[in-house]
């Protein structure tokens, strides 16, 4: 709003015409409801004064409007508190007041709070508003006072007056198309939602559905104040019962309205159930009708002081009329692949199965080639279950004497050589024992040379003996130095195994350190229901897919069958395996991967194939 009582000459003659501000106010009344407009209408009038703060506080119907407007002006609870107060004291008196704050300036421009009442329908106080001119002078708040209280009883004769219905379908229709701007017409619950909120809003109405017909069924899409549409809700189910009822009619239906000759539809079971349901309200449906076809019903709800009657209905059925043609379309525009075949399978087949007779030929010899087929016919039978990849050869590394792990090499998924070091032992003992054992043989060789000088033969056949002793002992130091790298005696990959974490640790011999798996070859293991092992040695080929490749599908070849089952947590199974070459055929295969395997049985009875495993299971239960 704009702060225009800061100039005392300004009047309010001076601006906008009074009239101009009325029609601006009857069309906010007609085109909104009594909220919005109510909402819109006082910061228009505030705007008009020249008010520097408006507040209203009413109750209208079931709404309670509280609200209040401002340029940038925030008042202080204690000037609040005088604009309640006056606000209070209009609404005990029954009559507009005008209160004038005294202020420090010398001048006669002084802060104004006018307050005025605001009726409802029934010409009961509703409520009042009030407005704040932060400089107004005595002959500017008389104007504005007169100006003010009469420009609120325009409003509550525009709040108690009915709202009209457009002029002419063309106007309606005219209406409806501006709606429909930004509205997707394609998404048949948006276009539902859009009609029904429209719909409640222009009439106030407590409740607006839209639902939409599929042959003789109705599917509430759409509920005015509802955003989710649940066919669970009970209170859905009472307002689809009361729209299939008035599809079943095929006209307009109202229950608890008020005719003009006391008149009243009372063969409307699901009518009169959905207005007990919502405390005796008047409730009503009117069909949508395009091409000669109800496309859509609408269900309203109005409290019963409303005056609701059919003409009423009759009326709204004339505004939503221009939406017929858009629901087929949408519901159209809106269907998946599978119903859009379906349709079309349909017209291409209606010129056959135009009549009675020739439908009834049709689903004869349809029913025959069927049964025909099934006794006659066959199915190809497989056996499908589970596999997995293991390791197909593997070794196991351990530790090859006691010692003390000093260093690890490699890690799980490391792909190895034969003869690689993949961890070492603490072996600084064994090294220091073995050179002192070659200083200790490089001694002998010394008195040994010197034996031989001085032609002592016995003593240099003794020093010769010790010398192959020392060297012995150094032997056997040194293999104890070699056993201290272990080496992989196989290639392939590390499928289990970490050290790492036992580094600085004594081990024993024997401590398995590693896993190493074969890299060409994998088997794969199929656990078969117990079931189903019998037919499963029958098989002629068997195929795998893998999760990893479902593409590729490998074939499998000398299945081995064990001779006993497995009890697991799905029940006894036969773990079947068989060995797979890995090669550029096959793909790179690993332990651990899993898939499915294809065990083709050939062809069997398709009436076999459909219905043996019912039959056998009412064999095993009850000896049929």
């Amino acid at each position: 709003m704009s702060d225009k009582s800061s100039n005392p000459e300004h009047s309010v003659s001076s601006r906008l015409g009074m009239s101009q501000l009325q029609r601006d106010l009857r069309a906010l009344f007609r085109a909104q409801s009594v909220e919005r407009a109510m909402v819109a209408g006082l910061a228009r009038i505030g705007d008009y004064l020249g008010a520097d703060y408006l507040v209203v506080h009413a109750r209208l119907g079931a709404t309670f409007l509280s609200e209040e407007f401002g340029d940038g002006f925030e008042p202080s609870d204690q000037v609040r508190d005088v604009v309640n107060g006056t606000m209070s004291d209009a609404m005990d008196g029954g009559q507009a007041r005008c209160i004038r704050l005294r202020s420090d300036r010398s001048d006669d421009d002084d802060p104004t709070i006018i307050a005025a009442v605001i009726h409802d329908e029934e010409d009961v106080p509703a409520g009042a508003a009030a407005i704040l001119l932060r400089e107004c002078s005595r002959e500017r708040a008389v104007e504005v006072f007169a100006a003010f209280e009469g420009i609120l009883g325009f409003v509550s004769l525009l709040v108690t007056q009915p709202k009209t219905l457009p002029s002419s379908p063309a106007a309606g229709a005219q209406q409806n198309e501006a709606a429909l701007i930004g509205v997707d017409t394609e998404d048949p619950v948006q276009l539902a939602f859009h009609i029904a909120g429209g719909l409640a809003n222009r009439h106030s109405l407590d409740q607006v559905a839209v639902g939409l017909v599929t042959g003789k069924r109705v599917r509430v899409v759409s509920i005015s104040g509802m955003d989710d549409v649940r066919s669970s809700n009970p209170g859905v189910k009472w307002i689809r019962g009361a729209m299939e009822e008035g599809l079943d009619a095929g006209y307009v239906i109202v229950f608890g309205g008020t005719e003009p000759d006391g008149a009243e539809d009372c063969d409307f079971p699901l009518h009169r159930q959905w207005s007990q349901a919502v405390a005796g309200d008047t409730v009503g449906t009117l069909p949508i009708e395009y091409g000669g076809r109800i496309v859509g019903v609408v269900a309203v709800r109005q409290s019963p002081e409303s005056g609701l009657q059919r003409i009423n209905l009759q009326g709204y059925q004339q505004e939503v009329a221009p939406y017929a043609r858009l629901l087929p379309l949408a519901q159209r525009a809106n269907r998946g692949l599978l119903r859009h075949l379906a349709e079309k399978a349909g017209a291409v087949l209606r010129p056959v199965t135009g009549s009675t007779w020739r439908r009834a030929a049709c689903s004869i010899i349809g029913m025959a080639a069927i049964v025909y087929w099934l006794m006659f016919g066959s199915l190809s039978y497989s056996v499908v279950v589970t596999g997995r990849l293991a390791a197909a050869d593997s070794q196991h590394i351990s530790c090859p004497q006691d010692g003390t792990l000093e260093r690890v090499y490699v890690e799980m998924g490391d792909v190895i050589k034969p003869g690689q070091v993949l961890a070492e032992l603490d072996t600084h003992l064994d090294q220091l024992e073995a050179a002192e054992l070659r200083a200790r043989i490089e001694a002998k060789v010394v008195e040994s040379d010197r034996a031989l000088v001085e032609q002592s033969a016995v003593d240099r056949r003794v020093l010769d003996s010790q010398r192959r002793a020392l060297e012995a002992q150094l032997a056997i130091v040194n293999r104890r130095i070699e056993r201290g790298r272990v080496r992989a005696a196989v290639g392939g990959v590390i499928v289990a195994g970490d050290p790492r974490n036992r580094i600085g640790y004594p081990l024993q011999a024997g401590y398995e350190l590693f896993q190493v798996a074969c890299r060409d070859r994998v088997r794969i293991i199929m656990e078969v229901p117990e079931g189903s092992i019998v037919d499963a040695r029958q098989a002629a080929k068997a195929e795998l897919l893998l999760a990893a490749s479902p593409d590729k599908a490998i074939e499998i070849d000398e299945l081995r069958f064990p001779p006993a089952a497995t009890a697991t947590s799905a029940g006894m199974v036969f773990e079947v395996d068989a060995t797979l070459d890995v090669n550029a055929e096959t793909g790179e295969l690993l332990p651990g991967m899993e898939g499915v395997v294809y065990m083709d049985l050939g062809d069997r009875n398709a009436w076999w194939v459909l219905t043996h495993r019912i039959t056998d299971w009412l064999k095993m239960r009850f000896w049929i």
